[in-house]
């Protein structure tokens, strides 16, 4: 059984929506705004249970199950439903009984106005948990679809089972991409929070939750195993995989055709390789700030990289890929992430107003866990050689040159002495 704290989410929800079902009747005209409120909080509502019955009977039946022993060892349930979207729920209940209830309709009207913002921030949270909780329930799903598969005894059976997996490996991946790009959503709203407590509290939440759950989705799609789970046999390893013919410059595995698995691309990458560092401005989404940034660049890698943390920070906006391709940064050392989508990355250089120099429109792949938050590639260099005229020349040689491209520690160094001298003027003042 599941633990029995899990439904506390839910009902500090139901209790949210039916205070603002009652307040919604002396609204005014904020009352159909307020009542479309509490609907979603109550299909929250509804949907936890829901999920939450599922999972109970997947634990009756299958007590053996890999994917609840994973989320159970990794407390990933308990991480979902006691985060901080608890606490706000029940602070925005006690808020909303306090302070907007009165019988002149126009000061529930404005105290609407002004708890509104505070009130509807909670609803991304609350799509957070609702997603990460079916992400949970489908994986299991996926579990006993593939028990049924393997013990089907008739060929039309196993090939119903077969459509069944692949609809489910669908589902799987738009879920995962669902919560990316919710979390670069909450990532924004808690990062402009004045309360850093708070910001600080949600960030562990979301990270803590997002690793476990993350590596379970993933290893579902890209092995259909819980992650760290035994092998199968060499046949069976055979027929799971499968992937599509890989693009130019750019290595993926092969294997039998047996499991349709969702289309794959793995794009390899050295972090050996990023040894060198340059800076530049960044033109926001919308061209409301520029900002000064120092990125990595490597001549062997592939594609322009962007964390979802720099993505925020620089304030760009994401846009999601089209078609049902799954696309996968490999590393050296065998870690994996997913790529959740692309952003376009104005990039100016440092003597950007002489305007000697063009701007550059960059793709970016957005990460979920680049540990250096802005790496440029190949594509990169090609830009520069293109729009930027280095006749004769080798387009990496070329940029060296003008961008004063550096060695990383001896950056450290120049930010070294720049402290030290800053820190020796203002003493001398």
């Amino acid at each position: 059984m599941l633990p029995p704290h899990s439904l506390l989410a839910n009902g500090y929800a139901k209790k949210f929506a039916s205070v603002l079902y009652d307040v919604s009747q002396g609204a005014g005209s904020a009352m159909e705004q307020i009542e479309n409120f509490a609907h979603q909080a109550r299909t929250f509502s509804d949907t936890v249970v829901l999920a939450q019955n599922s999972l109970n009977r997947h634990c009756r039946e299958y007590k053996d199950s890999p994917v609840l022993e994973y989320i159970s060892r990794h407390q990933v349930l308990e991480n979902i439903v006691s985060g901080p979207t608890r606490r706000r729920l029940h602070d925005a209940t006690r808020r909303v009984k306090k302070s907007m209830r009165s019988r002149s309709p126009l000061i529930v009207l404005l105290r609407w106005m002004y708890q509104k913002s505070y009130i509807t921030d909670l609803f991304p949270e609350m799509e957070h948990i609702k997603s990460s909780i079916n992400l949970i329930v489908n994986t299991a799903t996926f579990e006993v679809i593939m028990s049924q598969k393997m013990h089907a005894s008739s060929r039309a059976e196993k090939k119903q089972l077969q459509a069944e997996i692949k609809r489910l490996k669908m589902v799987i991946d738009s879920q995962i991409r669902t919560i990316d790009r919710l979390e670069v959503q909450l990532m924004r709203l808690h990062g402009s929070h004045t309360n850093s407590n708070e910001s600080t509290g949600f960030t562990k939440f979301t990270n803590r939750n997002h690793e476990a759950l993350f590596d379970l989705g993933k290893s579902i799609l890209h092995s259909g195993r819980v992650p760290g789970a035994p092998k199968h046999s060499t046949r069976e390893k055979t027929r799971r995989q499968t992937y599509k013919p890989p693009p130019p410059a750019v290595d993926t595995p092969t294997g039998g055709p047996a499991l349709d698995l969702p289309r794959q691309t793995i794009i390899r990458s050295n972090e050996d390789s990023w040894d060198e560092v340059t800076s530049g401005y960044v033109e926001s989404t919308g061209g409301q700030k520029i900002r000064h940034v120092t990125a990595f660049v490597s001549n062997a890698l592939e594609r322009n990289l962007i964390s979802i943390a720099t993505m925020v920070e620089l304030g760009l906006v994401m846009e999601e890929d089209e078609g049902s391709a799954i696309d996968w940064l490999k590393f050296e050392h065998g870690k994996q992430e997913i790529i959740i989508g692309h952003v376009i990355l104005t990039w100016m250089c440092n003597d950007y107003e002489t305007r000697l120099r063009p701007a550059l429109m960059l793709r970016c792949e957005v990460t979920g866990n680049c540990q250096r938050g802005l790496v440029f590639g190949k594509p990169f260099l090609e830009e520069i050689r293109q729009n930027w005229s280095f006749q004769g020349k080798n387009e990496h040689q070329s940029f060296i040159e003008t961008e004063e491209l550096v060695p990383i520690h001896d950056e450290v160094e120049e930010t070294k002495s720049n402290m030290t001298r800053m820190v020796d003027g203002h003493e001398s003042e």
